[in-house]
């Protein structure tokens, strides 16, 4: 019964590590990509002169605040 009941904590603890793995591998990816849309968006700006079109500056906050929030919701869970 003891045998039984450790098997299963065992393999709880492993499916834990697995999922942490896979979320660690999502969030690093996630990361990837947002630095890379934020370089080239920020490069786009700067060529295009921010001041003259604020809808870029937009743009980027908007990045900014949708990768913030995908990190939030990836530490809760």
């Amino acid at each position: 019964m003891a045998a039984v009941h450790r098997e299963t904590i065992q393999k709880q603890i492993q499916q834990d590590w697995a999922n942490r793995e896979y979320i660690e591998v999502i969030t690093g990816s996630i990361k990837k990509i947002t630095d890379f849309l934020n370089s080239f968006g920020e490069l786009i700006c700067t060529t295009l002169k921010v001041q003259s079109f604020p809808h870029c500056s937009r743009m980027i906050v908007q990045r900014k605040v949708m990768v913030a929030t995908l990190r939030d919701h990836m530490r809760q869970n």
